[in-house]
């Protein structure tokens, strides 16, 4: 369900809204943002459907609890790997990064 419904409709809202307010950004090289999506999705068990809740331009990055902790930390790893790595070896490992094409 998740790669085959799920999945599509949150990359499709990402790439969607970005591509709505892309205009809107100023465009620098070197520069990166990140943005946090909350998203809900229906109850539908049969199609369940991804809502947009909101989009933070700043998401915070605090660890709130040991769940979190883990996340954060390998969020920002990876982060590291798509800033860095990625700049200098195009095909190098972004970890669970997914490159989406606006």
């Amino acid at each position: 369900m998740w790669e085959a419904c799920i999945w599509p409709q949150i990359k499709k809202t990402v790439v969607t809204t970005l591509t709505y307010v892309a205009h809107k950004t100023e465009r620098r090289e070197r520069l990166y943002q990140l943005f946090g999506f909350d998203l809900t999705v229906s109850e539908d068990r049969q199609r369940p459907k991804v809502w947009l809740l909101e989009v933070h331009a700043a998401p915070a990055c605090a660890h709130s609890s040991p769940g979190s902790c883990a996340q954060t930390n390998k969020l920002m790893d990876d982060l590291a790997k798509v800033m860095v790595d990625r700049e200098e070896r195009p095909h190098a490992d972004i970890g669970e990064w997914e490159p989406l094409t606006i």
